[in-house]
């Protein structure tokens, strides 16, 4: 009975790979037999994630999403994939009262438009083989500060 788990043969391009939920990802889908296309932003990173991947055939490519070029760049090299998992990102706290549009325009630019138009090039280019899957995962950080007790004493 074949593994109904097994990424052998497969080609999965995972972006974000040089740290959290990403570097993760690519490293327990080479563990299931794929062969890799990681991508993030700093190599010397990315560089630590390729060396802990399992198996062979694996391509390293350092991106920046939010440029257009790189987006291009990884849709051209990126070959034929069964897979894409967007797992790259940006979170920045700032207390609410002090966040301004741009701040929310740099983390939707990064966590929403980045992945969208990494996709859009991707199908324009037919680097996604037949039943190839995509996955966008997002992730909230949070932070709470301790309460004022004396607001809610009792």
């Amino acid at each position: 009975m074949q593994d109904p788990f097994s990424l052998s043969g497969k080609r999965v391009l995972v972006t974000g790979s040089s740290s959290g939920i990403g570097r993760q990802i690519a490293i327990t889908c080479s563990q299931m037999g794929a062969e890799l296309v990681i991508t993030g932003r700093d190599l010397e990173r990315l560089q630590a994630t390729a060396d802990s991947l399992h198996g062979e055939g694996h391509l390293v490519l350092r991106a920046d999403l939010s440029q257009q070029e790189d987006i291009d760049m990884l849709a051209e090299q990126a070959d034929v994939l069964n897979g894409v998992v967007h797992a790259a990102g940006i979170s920045r706290l700032v207390p609410f009262r002090l966040m301004n549009k741009s701040h929310l325009t740099e983390i939707f630019d990064s966590n929403t438009f980045a992945p969208l138009l990494l996709t859009k090039a991707l199908l324009a280019k037919k680097r996604l083989a037949a039943n190839g899957s995509i996955l966008f995962i997002a992730a909230l950080s949070s932070h709470s500060g301790a309460l004022a007790t004396s607001a809610y004493a009792a």
